[in-house]
């Protein structure tokens, strides 16, 4: 029985054009530091300064402290911009899946890369609450990529959902995801990997991780034969 499903939120949940991945790439780039297509994918669905932090080590020079605060503030900055004059939206069925899955008493979570207020801000914007156990909310947990000592790869974001879920065991949990670091959190925090075409990543990419399946869209996950998420579920 799946206990909890950890989606991450842009690409997966949320389509926002990619908005967030054509930002995160130009905030190095006005450092003057030219990255690859193959040198950016392992690095989206990071924690966003982190990110930056190793992609600018990608040019000629170690990157300072300030370099990276620059390019950090100017992301942050510029992507709440984009959002404000294309406010993301969720997927097409997204709600009703997140329903489903708490109607048959599996816990619902969103993990991501991005910083806790900015992702409060998504949250208010798109109307969703949280609550555990609560049936009038839309999630039972959330983990944002500050309020961890790692983020992706590393399963820290995924374990500190199962503990506001009371969740013990990562076998009994899902982590679903559009990059080749939502894969990689999954196998390293024991739980079962996921991978999403809507996102960062195409098939290929996600098939070089180790996954259980991967869908074109994540309401596909409700009628997947690979998982019985639900007794009753079609």
């Amino acid at each position: 029985m799946v206990e909890l499903v950890a989606f991450d939120i842009a690409g997966t949940v949320m389509d926002e054009g990619g908005m967030v991945y054509e930002v995160l790439r130009e905030s190095v780039e006005r450092k003057g530091v030219t990255v690859t297509e193959e040198q950016f994918l392992p690095w989206t669905g990071m924690e966003k300064r982190t990110a930056i932090d190793n992609l600018l080590r990608l040019g000629r020079t170690v990157p300072t402290e300030t370099m990276v605060d620059d390019a950090f503030a100017w992301f942050s900055q510029e992507l709440v911009r984009r959002y404000r004059e294309t406010p993301p939206q969720p997927f097409p069925g997204v709600e009703e899946l997140f329903a489903n899955l708490r109607g048959c008493g599996t816990k619902v979570a969103l993990t991501t890369g991005f910083t806790r207020e900015l992702t409060d801000a998504l949250l208010a914007g798109l109307g969703w609450t949280v609550g555990d156990g609560d049936p009038d909310a839309t999630l039972d947990a959330v983990c944002a990529g500050d309020e961890v000592e790692a983020s992706r790869p590393h399963p820290d974001m995924i374990h500190a959902v199962m503990r506001s879920a009371g969740v013990e065991s990562a076998s009994a949990v899902i982590a679903v995801g559009d990059t080749l670091a939502d894969l990689d959190a999954a196998q390293n925090a024991g739980a079962i990997g996921v991978g999403v075409t809507t996102g960062a990543c195409d098939r290929a990419a996600l098939e070089t991780r180790q996954h259980r399946s991967i869908l074109d869209a994540v309401v596909e996950l409700w009628s997947d034969p690979v998982f019985e998420i639900c007794a009753d579920a079609v």
